[in-house]
């Protein structure tokens, strides 16, 4: 937000890898963290001042894949069947 902006209430935007800042707001005030405007559910790295916007959930968690579940079928080595010996 601009200097001279006031009462602008900013919600529910993402801004994510921007070049210097993600969220910015140039207004002076008592709204969210010391602005005139109020900034409220807002996705974004970096922002002066900090608390305008909060980093995205990250979606990989330890211990869980992105792939399906799969059973691994290992195939039994031809040469140590000895039940079928010339099925092979």
């Amino acid at each position: 937000m601009a200097t001279g902006t006031a009462h602008v209430a900013v919600t529910a935007n993402t801004a994510l890898d921007n070049t210097k800042w993600d969220c910015q707001d140039e207004s002076a005030g008592t709204g969210t963290a010391g602005t005139a405007n109020t900034w409220t559910d807002n996705l974004g790295g970096t922002s002066p001042p900090a608390g305008l916007c909060s980093p995205p959930p990250t979606t990989d968690q330890p211990g869980h894949h992105h792939k399906k579940h799969e059973k691994k079928h290992h195939k039994q080595d031809p040469c140590t069947c000895q039940k079928h010996p010339k099925a092979f």
